[in-house]
């Protein structure tokens, strides 16, 4: 999970509470942000803030307070908080304990031992029932002290945005003009976990056998070879590249697409195939870590080591039944996963202390 998706965690989680006027934790975020009036500060006010300001703000709080820290990377507050209070950190994923990608041995041991201080947690909260089994596998917790709680997304927002015709969709429907094409989005880093040049592999075998597929990608642009397969697919109008867009843009991105691809060989809980779904997109996701959990049957899976699976998965999209059918399931489908849900959820287990 990124540290924007972090972000926005805090804020729903904050705007549901809003709503339903009880929330009952000290929640304390891994964001200067969040004490500083929203401004970015800079490397050193941020240390500060990390490592003195969130514990004295935290000491303030009254006697018993529930300090649930929602961000795993600042676990280290554990240890800092009081000990006559329940301390409770959500876990959103241990990316780097599996997949370094260009990570110094030395950050990898120091991330896992910020992260080993959910072992003086009282609870702790995971994203998946995948991201729970991790958490056991590499620091040991005992099953009953994590605590699944699913994501929630803003379908209302959502669809509110795709609704407008912003800039993405300006963009998209300028390269529409020939008619045909599917609109494959994708969401995310070049990271070599995001597995993106799979997809860039499976739409080219797909080009090649007359079938009109566009990557409408959104995220920092990738480097080196991983770059190579986009470069070719931008170059025969196989891709348009929207590099990042902002949270307002996400509604106007999934509102322009056909379907949404998310080819990830690692994810905690996979955020955009939910938020896809609660925008009527069509999903098709990799069927590994936390993805088919959190898709259910309402997306297609595919292995994400096979162009030829994605490739399979792709071409079934072109059917106008099967992307109407995977819209109308996906819809359901994230029903389920709501902010005031979640909220609902981490209060039964504040409700233990």
């Amino acid at each position: 999970m990124s540290g924007t998706s972090m972000l926005r965690y805090w804020y729903f989680m904050q705007e549901a509470a809003d709503r339903t006027g009880d929330f009952q934790a000290g929640c304390i975020l891994g964001r200067p942000e969040t004490i500083t009036g929203g401004k970015k500060v800079g490397r050193l006010r941020k240390a500060f803030i990390k490592y003195l300001g969130y514990p004295l703000m935290a000491r303030k709080s009254p006697a018993g307070a529930i300090h649930h820290i929602l961000d795993h990377s600042w676990a280290h507050l554990v240890r800092m908080l009081p000990k006559n209070s329940p301390r409770i950190v959500t876990v959103h994923d241990l990316i780097p304990l599996r997949f370094h990608d260009g990570l110094t041995k030395a950050q990898v041991e120091r991330y896992r031992h910020v992260i080993g201080n959910v072992r003086h947690c009282d609870a702790v909260i995971a994203d998946s029932a995948y991201t729970k089994s991790e958490i056991q596998h590499f620091f040991g917790l005992k099953e009953e002290l994590i605590h699944v709680v699913p994501l929630g997304v803003n379908p209302v927002a959502l669809k509110a945005a795709s609704a407008v015709e912003g800039r993405i969709a300006g963009i998209v429907a300028e390269a529409r003009r020939g008619g045909g094409q599917l609109m494959v989005g994708c969401l995310g880093s070049p990271l070599g976990r995001k597995n993106l040049s799979l997809l860039a592999q499976a739409v080219e075998r797909l080009r090649q056998r007359k079938y009109p597929v566009v990557i409408v990608k959104a995220g920092p642009p990738a480097s080196g070879a991983a770059a190579a397969p986009f470069q070719k697919l931008q170059f025969e109008g196989g891709l348009i590249d929207l590099g990042f867009i902002s949270d307002a843009e996400v509604g106007d991105f999934f509102g322009s697409i056909d379907a949404l691809c998310m080819p990830s060989l690692y994810e905690g809980f996979g955020l955009p195939v939910i938020e896809a779904m609660a925008a009527g997109v069509p999903v098709v996701c990799s069927g590994v870590t936390s993805l088919p959990e959190v898709a259910g049957d309402a997306a297609l899976l595919f292995d994400p080591h096979s162009v030829e699976a994605l490739e399979e998965k792709l071409g079934k999209l072109f059917d106008p039944q099967i992307r109407a059918d995977l819209g109308r399931r996906g819809l359901k489908r994230s029903a389920d996963f709501t902010w005031d849900a979640t909220l609902a959820k981490c209060r039964e287990i504040y409700q233990q202390f």
